[in-house]
């Protein structure tokens, strides 16, 4: 994923007001109620295939072909419906 943000300190300069301090957030916790797991196989023609949770399955194809140095064409990722997940809920809405 590439992540890219504006100039700060341009920003800064044109801003009316800028606020300078210190602040304290107290710490939360992540609960997900969902399963974080995932199952694979391979099948006969070495292509891997894996069923996620993972919300975005795109991201997950992604970083497996990069982190395995699989050609794109080589893995699948398959999202896996569960209860729990934000994904799960909106599809169930359609």
């Amino acid at each position: 994923m590439d992540l890219a943000f504006g100039d700060v300190d341009a920003t800064f300069a044109t801003a009316d007001l800028l606020i300078d301090g210190d602040f304290f957030f107290e710490g939360t916790t992540h609960a997900a109620i969902e399963p974080h797991c995932a199952l694979a196989t391979v099948d006969g023609g070495s292509v891997l295939t894996v069923w996620s949770t993972a919300q975005v399955p795109h991201y997950l194809h992604r970083e497996l072909a990069r982190v395995l140095e699989l050609p794109a064409r080589r893995n699948c990722a398959r999202w896996a419906r569960s209860a729990g997940t934000s994904a799960s809920t909106r599809a169930a809405a359609t």
